[in-house]
Formats: C-alpha cells, sequence, structure tokens
C-alpha cells in the first residue's frame, strides 16, 4: 500500500476508535464536523467542479431530513429511511431541471429560493407535524457515537468519491463546463444533461446528509431545519478552504464548526455578517481559498 493510501485509511481507523476513548462535547463536535464536509463537499461537486452557484442546498439537506424521519416514523429502518430521504432529494434536483437553462448570477438567484418553497410545503403539511414540528420516539434515541460513525462513514464516502470524479471523466466534464459552458457544448458535450447529473449527485449526499441529522436530533422544525445557514454555509465552507479542491471544503468544514461556536453568541443576523466579512477577505487575499494559498507556497518552495 502506498504512503497516500495508507495516511487516509490510519486517519479513518483513528477517528472510528477516537469516540470510545473521548466522551462528551468533543464527539458532537466532530460529528457536526463530518456532517458540514458532507454538505460542503456534496456543494462542491455542483459549483466547484460544474461550476454552478448553487444558493439553495439546504432544501435538500431540509427535505431528506423530514423524509427520513417521517419514513423511520413509520417503521422504516433508519438506514432505509436515511437512504430513501437521498432519493428524495436527488429526485428534488433533477425536478428543478428548468433553472439549469439559466447561468451565472440568475441561476444563484433561482435557486435561492428553493429552500422556502420546500419550508412552505412542509408547514402544511400534517404529516410532517407543520409549524408544530414533528418528533421521533426515544426509542430511536441513541448514544452520539452512533451518528458519529453513521457521519464519519458517510463522510469519507463522499470525500472518496468525490476525489475518484475529480480524476474520471465525468469529472473533467463537469470541469470543461465549469471553465467555458460554450466551448465545452461546441466539442459535443451537453452542459444541461451533465449539470442536471451534477445537480441529483450534490442533492442526494446532501439529503443523506440531513437524515442523519434528524435522527441525531430527533425533532425537526420547518424554520430551523431550512434556515438559510444550511443553503450558505456549504459555499462558505468552499470558498475559505479552497474551491474545486478535495482538500478545501473538509479545511472550511473545521474552520466553520469552529467559528459557529462563537457566532451561536451573537443576536440576529450578526452571524451572517461576520461570515460575509470574513468570505470577502479571503476572497481579497486568497482567491483559491486556504488551500490554494498552501498549495502555492509549497509549490514555490519547491521550486
Amino acid at each position: 500500500m502506498r504512503k497516500e493510501q495508507a495516511l487516509p485509511l490510519i486517519l479513518f481507523i483513528a477517528l472510528l476508535i477516537l469516540p470510545f476513548a473521548v466522551k462528551g462535547y468533543a464527539v458532537y463536535l466532530l460529528y457536526m464536523v463530518f456532517l458540514y464536509i458532507v454538505l460542503a463537499e456534496s456543494w462542491n461537486i455542483i459549483g466547484g467542479y460544474a461550476g454552478q452557484v448553487c444558493l439553495g442546498m439546504g432544501a435538500f439537506f431540509g427535505l431528506g431530513a423530514y423524509i427520513a424521519a417521517v419514513l423511520s416514523f413509520n417503521c422504516f429502518p433508519p438506514p432505509l429511511s436515511i437512504f430513501i430521504g437521498g432519493c428524495t432529494a436527488a429526485l428534488l434536483g433533477v425536478i428543478i431541471f428548468p433553472t439549469f437553462r439559466l447561468r451565472g448570477v440568475y441561476f444563484a438567484i433561482g435557486t435561492l429560493f428553493l429552500p422556502d418553497i420546500i419550508k412552505v410545503i412542509i408547514l402544511n403539511l400534517e404529516v410532517t407535524g407543520g409549524a408544530k414540528g414533528f418528533f421521533l420516539p426515544l426509542t430511536f434515541a441513541l448514544d452520539i457515537t452512533h451518528w458519529y460513525i453513521a457521519a464519519l462513514i458517510l463522510a469519507s464516502i463522499t470525500v472518496l468519491f468525490a476525489f475518484k470524479m475529480s480524476n474520471s471523466r465525468i469529472g473533467l466534464v463537469f470541469k470543461a463546463i465549469r471553465d467555458d459552458e460554450d466551448a465545452s457544448e461546441s466539442c459535443g458535450i451537453n452542459p444541461f444533461k451533465y449539470k442536471i447529473l451534477a445537480m441529483m449527485l450534490a442533492s442526494f449526499l446532501s439529503g443523506l446528509a440531513g437524515g442523519i441529522y434528524a435522527h441525531q436530533m430527533l425533532f425537526l422544525e420547518p424554520h430551523g431545519t431550512f434556515k438559510l445557514m444550511w443553503s450558505i454555509g456549504p459555499v462558505f465552507m468552499c470558498i475559505i478552504g479552497g474551491v474545486g479542491s478535495i482538500i478545501g471544503p473538509i479545511i472550511g468544514a473545521g474552520i466553520f464548526t469552529a467559528l459557529s461556536l462563537w457566532l451561536v453568541t451573537l443576536v440576529g443576523e450578526v452571524d451572517l455578517i461576520v461570515m460575509g466579512v470574513i468570505l470577502i477577505v479571503v476572497i481579497l487575499t486568497m482567491p483559491g481559498g486556504i488551500f490554494g494559498a498552501l498549495n502555492k507556497r509549497v509549490k514555490l518552495k519547491l521550486s
């Protein structure tokens, strides 16, 4: 086994063992980091590789959460419920195909209101509990270690998938569309079809993350489940860490988790203002994100 293959495996095993040695809030924080990694890497597929800035990823996360919770409440096994939640989120990603006729800022605006649309539907459905929220029975109350492991496995699969995809033919097609959509179309590529594929993959992974989140929380409330942070957070993580890379979203997820510990103490929408200021600073000083800046510095030292 080569060194570059052994290191991720050793890290995975170490993280797998960690919750049995460390207890308390640290395990929960790492659990959230893993969920954020899934959300960031999934946005990176549609935004970093395919070049489509989607501002509505919270819709897929929230829909996956609600579908998984409702199915588990109706006696479906949690793993199956979470998988179906992901598939339903992917279906939503396909249903919004008309937005892929839009480009640039128009596409971003077209997806921005998607979480609010799904939230209104959830609010008016009796099966989801409406505005009162949806409770899962305490029989689903498992120790955080169980959901830590589930989130770790999902994050690991997501990162591995993103790595394999970025070096595959599909990944190259996504990058071609990102760099010049018209030129890629003149080469025989169907941008519309591949945009739908990118969105379907990204929304499926986000839906799975939502399903795990729902089972860990045991309670879903529309305003919290579809809040703006679930849509803006993945964008923030990718830009801070480095868009279009594998490591960048992981770095961004760690920073976002640490930042959230402080932002939660702020009142109102001040947290969004702080995130906006940080984004502007990073974009101006490190256009390629933290990973891009570090990578550039290493290359300069080696040259």
